[in-house]
């Protein structure tokens, strides 16, 4: 399993090896949200994001891979801001339970929510039970399967940006004004690149979304009936491609085996070196 606490043991080896490590914020449980970037920060930046929903920690796992081959091999013509946990409490609390919550109130709003069950191994949400891929200003509110309560998956919220993942992660991205987003989850083998782009946008979004099915295999999926997502949001305000990655089979259920993470990597290894290709491409009217 890869949470917290591996991640921590390896933002050092990051740093050892020419990364640059920092933080866009804190949890609601105080920890820091680590931010790793490779390459020129000069140079235009993409923006890779892991571990949205808790238990999809996989995808945290495979953020190591990624970034220690840019680690080896530095991107060209842009720089890679990696995001391995983004829902660092939602990780902790699906990976360890209640005991990672120091707090007896919340220890207690947790168990109610949770049915009374103390396997939190299922759990998408924050700490908070808010289901952080609902919470971004993108429509928010409007998709098909929303809760209007805290839950372990699909709150969206007292209103958009109420988390300090989402707020920072958002703020972090308006600040940067990236090319290009990756946001990377677990399961079914789909590529979600679409969210009421204009027509010119649409075109070009597409053309990318069809390189990167190509490369993993992965079918298209339009996504229309979700919304508050972060590449939604980035479409949507920053008119930049955006792609939520489904990796793994949709055979397997959750949590998913990390068995199946040696054909994942393989699946996704190259993605962003396939991203940046395609948006070459874009940029010259290919």
């Amino acid at each position: 399993m890869y949470g917290y606490d591996e991640l921590l043991d390896d933002l050092e080896l990051y740093n050892n090896r020419g990364a640059e490590v920092f933080y866009i914020g804190s949890t609601h449980l105080g920890n820091l949200i680590p931010a790793v970037l490779v390459g020129n920060p000069n140079l235009p930046g993409i923006v890779c994001v892991y571990g949205t929903h808790a238990r999809e920690h996989i995808t945290c796992a495979l953020s190591r891979y990624h970034i220690l081959k840019y680690l080896t091999i530095k991107p060209q013509g842009c720089c890679i801001y990696f995001l391995p946990i983004l829902n660092v409490d939602g990780v902790e609390l699906c990976l360890k339970g209640l005991k990672c919550v120091p707090n007896y109130f919340d220890r207690k709003f947790l168990f109610k929510i949770n049915q009374n069950k103390t396997d939190f191994s299922l759990w998408k949400a924050n700490i908070r039970g808010v289901d952080l891929n609902t919470n971004f200003p993108a429509r928010w509110g409007t998709g098909e399967l929303n809760k209007t309560c805290a839950a372990s998956s699909d709150y969206i919220g007292q209103y958009s940006l109420s988390e300090n993942e989402s707020l920072a992660l958002y703020s972090f991205t308006k600040k940067i004004l990236p090319k290009a987003v990756l946001s990377f989850h677990c399961k079914g083998e789909e590529i979600y690149w679409r969210f009421y782009q204009d027509e010119k946008n649409l075109e070009r979004d597409y053309k990318i979304a069809a390189s990167l099915a190509d490369y993993t295999s992965y079918k298209l999926k339009d996504g229309f009936s979700s919304a508050g997502g972060f590449k939604d949001f980035c479409i949507q305000d920053l008119k930049i491609p955006a792609f939520t990655i489904e990796v793994g089979n949709d055979a397997f259920g959750h949590p998913f085996p990390y068995s199946e993470l040696e054909q994942i990597v393989e699946r996704n290894i190259d993605i962003i070196d396939v991203l940046i290709e395609s948006l070459q491409n874009a940029e010259r009217g290919g």
